[in-house]
């Protein structure tokens, strides 16, 4: 049986020129992916990537850690897919390839600013054509605070207008902003009842927005292990239509280099790597 099942399947044919060949007949897009992914032999692998067409496959094969993801990722035209390569792809070469062929400015800008791969960052930055990606960042991202009074209890550190906030905060000496935690009170929600309806919910805007900051140099007096990381939490509130205020606080944690874990904190929420190609109407 197992003789037979080789001749009608040579893709499993225990010489890889068969199954090489073998696989540049096939039309299955997953199954071309699966032998992209286990096959043992470097060229059998290749030759399902250059016979695979269906971009959610290759996507797939491009985010991973596989020796084919490159050149899965050199395949990918569609640009919901490519965008997702240059934010998400584990492997920073992948990512960089990506970035070569992205056009949206605005992820660029946001690219550059927070990809754990400095190189990564200095070519998205080149790519959006020099701007300073951090401040633009940050201008965009504080600037959709609704004004509030403050509730902080912490005193603030820097205040003033939104572009002397952002220039405080991209120029201070201690650290670099590199990220932005996605905040807790985003996903707080008040309940309104109604006593001809069911009850329901209604989202409540965050009024504060937390940042990661890496600190740009470790001190000469700091005698902790380098299995440990010196980095800012950064709060940023708005008090009025052109005042802000913010505060530093230093913590420490374990380093990572996942862009995955890292896109995750930076607000693209834990849900992004896995999520749906938007409909047409989204």
């Amino acid at each position: 049986m197992a003789f037979f099942d080789r001749f009608q399947k040579k893709w499993k044919h225990p010489d890889p020129a068969v199954r090489q060949e073998a696989v540049r007949g096939l039309k299955d897009q997953d199954l071309l992916g699966e032998i992209a992914t286990n096959d043992s032999s470097d060229d059998v692998r290749s030759a399902a990537i250059d016979t695979l067409k269906d971009q959610d496959v290759l996507e797939r094969l491009a985010l991973s850690d596989l020796p084919c993801a490159r050149a899965a990722g050199a395949k990918v035209t569609d640009s919901y897919n490519l965008e997702r390569i240059a934010k998400l792809a584990v492997q920073s070469s992948v990512r960089q390839q990506a970035i070569g062929r992205i056009t949206d400015n605005n992820l660029l800008l946001r690219i550059s600013a927070l990809d754990p791969d400095p190189t990564v960052r200095a070519l998205a930055s080149l790519r959006a054509g020099g701007a300073d990606p951090a401040r633009t960042y940050l201008r965009g991202t504080i600037s959709k605070l609704p004004s509030a009074p403050r509730s902080e209890s912490a005193v603030p550190e820097f205040s003033g207008t939104l572009d002397e906030v952002c220039h405080a905060l991209t120029q201070d000496p201690r650290f670099f902003v590199n990220g932005e935690l996605v905040e807790e009170e985003a996903n707080r929600t008040a309940s309104v009842a109604d006593p001809t309806q069911a009850p329901w919910t209604i989202p409540l805007a965050r009024t504060t927005i937390r940042l990661l900051a890496q600190t740009r140099k470790a001190s000469i007096n700091d005698t902790r292990g380098a299995e440990e990381l010196s980095f800012y939490h950064i709060k940023v509130w708005r008090t009025a239509e052109d005042r802000y205020e913010a505060v530093a606080i230093n913590k420490r944690t374990a380093p990572t280099s996942d862009p995955v874990a890292w896109s995750q904190a930076s607000g693209s929420g834990p849900h992004e790597a896995n999520s749906p190609r938007p409909s047409p109407a989204d």
